[in-house]
């Protein structure tokens, strides 16, 4: 495990691949919100907006510059959205076939399992309710 996580304004890689991984549909709000308990509790530093993530209600409370007080950086390429977008259809959380087919989700997620990995590892603690981890 990292000692310490990209989360703040000059580096806030990790916080924007969470992020991205809401706004993509590969986790629910409540499943943000269980990230932010997560780093609460594994990482002895984090930032104070952590303690703003988590008294929200609900997803639309959830505006960037009010809650972390920057924009997140989201260092990925539109095929790593396309990943991101396919790992929620087949853990069953998007449902809107907007950028990708729900019948490409397999595809893409084979083709690059290093967003698959990230994934693992940002949200360990989805790996067994969910059944859905990296190929070995």
């Amino acid at each position: 495990m990292k000692t310490k996580l990209a989360l703040e304004k000059e580096n806030s890689e990790d916080l924007g691949f969470a992020y991205a991984c809401l706004i993509y549909g590969a986790i629910s709000f409540d499943e943000f919100l269980r990230w932010a308990y997560y780093v609460i509790e594994k990482y002895e530093v984090f930032p104070d907006y952590f303690l703003k993530i988590i008294d929200l209600q609900d997803f639309h409370e959830l505006r960037p510059m009010d809650v972390f007080g920057f924009t997140p950086v989201r260092s990925h390429t539109r095929r790593d959205m396309k990943t991101i977008m396919a790992i929620g259809f087949k853990r069953g959380i998007k449902k809107s076939e907007d950028i990708i087919r729900q019948s490409d989700s397999q595809k893409f997620i084979t083709t690059d399992t290093r967003i698959l990995s990230r994934f693992n590892r940002t949200f360990p603690f989805l790996l067994e309710s969910s059944g859905f981890s990296s190929p070995s």
